[in-house]
């Protein structure tokens, strides 16, 4: 899978996991891949830049 400007994880979890969750969401994304996966990740994404939920 090529890195992209958003992912599963950063959607999910974002500051409150570690590395091994990041690994972890980022094989069930994988696993669960798809046109409607793609399509929240990139809602929950506006979504996380709107509000600024977990942001540092």
């Amino acid at each position: 899978m090529k890195p992209g400007i958003t992912g599963w994880w950063q959607v999910t979890e974002r500051n409150s996991t570690g590395f091994d969750g990041m690994v972890r969401r980022d094989l069930e994304y994988i696993a669960n891949r798809g046109i409607f996966t793609d399509l929240k990740i990139v809602v929950l994404t506006v979504i996380e830049v709107i509000t600024g939920k977990g942001a540092c």
